[in-house]
């Protein structure tokens, strides 16, 4: 009875030992349960609702479609998954053995006044020696203490991250596209105004020389008037220099050349919604891609931790080896 307690302790002891990695535990902070001065708990969330849902108007999606598909920094985004679904798909081979092929070939020729040279003109007939080797060889670590377990923990927990990198510069370049789109439909308003304000100073000089004329005003009436379309008209090219910067910064998110951005539309004629519910604090945070960035960042470095460990350890390999060699 003593002996299996011994033995039992002595398996537990050993199960113990090869644990190098610390379990992470998600902190529970108090958080509220809604927002401050919110009538009443909404599950609902501003996050549940599609950007194509959000934002209908048909230029501003053909314009948020093209910058997720041909903006520089979503496909440098796009090539970071693709190479770290790569190392991931290459880690997880670390539990099968390696195989190693090596072949040679050699020819030496001894000089005819050496005793090899001698040797292998009497025993082989040949002034050369023809020297051919083919060998393989296996290689196996076992994972005692958890260092491939860990090593594909990090490397998916990259590639995790990212596709959390991706989501947040799609988040970003939706959120850039659609404020560039609105800043055109002000300055479309505010180009529109001023030129209605040009107009109608031009009416109202008119009016003021009439009265002018019939004695009613003076003449500094008169030049009062006519500086106030000089300062109508300063704004209307300065409206035009934003719009076609507004244009160029569109078309850059988009990845295309600078051009002209036809809107279609008016800021009067864009919907606004009476209210959004923002949801849970908690939940509306874990949604964040920034945020789950760095608790996977979080992730990796605990798994690299226990990588580490597990190198100050000796290793268990297994290694098999088998070849042929012939002259």
């Amino acid at each position: 009875m003593k002996k299996n307690i011994k033995l039992y302790a002595f398996i537990v002891l050993a199960f113990y030992a090869c644990k190098v990695t610390k379990e992470m535990k998600e902190p529970e902070p108090a958080v509220p349960a809604a927002f401050r001065n919110a009538a009443a708990l909404d599950t609902t969330s501003i996050g549940d609702i599609q950007w194509k849902s959000y934002f209908t108007d048909a230029t501003l999606q053909k314009l948020i479609d093209s910058a997720i598909v041909k903006n520089y920094d979503m496909q440098v985004a796009v090539k970071n998954i693709e190479a770290a679904q790569l190392v991931f798909s290459q880690v997880k081979y670390n539990y099968l053995p390696s195989a190693n092929a090596n072949v040679t070939a050699g020819i030496n020729r001894p000089s005819d006044n050496s005793i090899n040279g001698l040797s292998a003109s009497q025993f082989l007939g040949s002034k050369h020696i023809e020297d051919y080797t083919a060998a393989v060889a296996l290689n196996w670590e076992a994972d005692i203490w958890g260092k491939i377990r860990n090593q594909k923990n990090s490397a998916w927990a990259q590639y995790l991250q990212t596709t959390e990198a991706k989501k947040a510069i799609q988040t970003n370049i939706i959120a850039n596209v659609s404020q560039g789109f609105y800043n055109l439909l002000i300055l479309d308003a505010q180009l529109a105004i001023a030129r209605q304000n040009l107009a109608l100073n031009d009416s109202t000089l008119l009016i003021i020389r009439l009265q002018y004329n019939a004695g009613q005003l003076t003449s500094l009436a008169i030049q009062q008037a006519e500086a106030q379309p000089l300062v109508a008209a300063q704004l209307i090219p300065q409206f035009e220099q934003e719009k076609i910067l507004q244009e160029n910064a569109i078309s850059i998110l988009t990845g295309e050349l600078p051009g002209t951005i036809v809107t279609n539309t008016s800021l009067a004629l864009v919907p606004i919604k009476d209210s959004l519910s923002a949801g849970i604090p908690a939940a509306l945070i874990n949604r964040r891609p920034d945020v789950r960035s760095f608790e996977l960042a979080l992730a990796i470095a605990n798994a690299n931790v226990g990588i580490t460990k597990a190198n100050m350890y000796p290793s268990l390999t297994i290694t098999a080896s088998g070849g042929l060699n012939a002259f």
